[in-house]
C-alpha cells in the first residue's frame, strides 16, 4: 500500500522565504512591477501579498490532484497540517498511475522529497 504525506503550504517562513530568499520567480517581478517597483525596491506589503497570490494557485492545484486521486479511488485522510493520501497499489504502481492521470507533477511539489529529489513515500508510521 502506498501512502503520500502532501502539505497544502509550508511554514509561515518558508512561504515568506520564497518571495524574497534566492532567486526572484518571473510571477514574482511582474507583482513588483504592478507597484512600479523591482524586487530590490518593492514595498514590504509585496513580499507579504505575494505568497497569497502563490498559495492561491498551489491550492487550486492541490484540489484538482486530490479530486483525481479520488477518482483513482485513494483514500484522503485531513490531518492537521498535511494530508494522506492512500492507495492499494505500491509506490511504483502509484507513480505511474498518476503520472498517467497528469497529476504526478503536482503530488511531487506538496510531498516531501528524499535527499536525491525523489519524493519520499510513507510506510508504517507517520509524523
Amino acid at each position: 500500500m502506498a501512502t503520500l504525506k502532501l502539505a497544502p503550504f509550508g511554514t509561515p517562513r518558508d512561504e515568506l522565504a520564497r518571495t524574497v530568499d534566492g532567486e526572484v520567480p518571473e510571477w514574482l517581478h511582474r507583482l513588483y512591477a504592478s507597484y512600479g517597483r523591482t524586487a530590490g525596491t518593492a514595498p514590504a506589503r509585496a513580499p507579504v501579498r505575494a505568497p497569497s497570490e502563490d498559495l492561491g494557485f498551489r491550492l487550486r492545484k492541490l484540489a484538482m490532484l486530490l479530486d483525481r486521486m479520488e477518482a483513482l479511488g485513494w483514500q484522503i485522510e485531513p490531518r492537521q497540517w498535511d494530508l494522506l493520501a492512500h492507495t492499494d497499489l505500491d509506490d511504483v504502481a502509484a507513480q505511474a498511475q498518476l503520472e498517467e492521470a497528469g497529476v504526478w507533477i503536482i503530488a511531487r511539489l506538496h510531498a516531501p522529497l528524499e535527499a536525491p529529489g525523489n519524493v519520499r513515500w510513507n510506510h508504517g508510521l507517520f509524523a
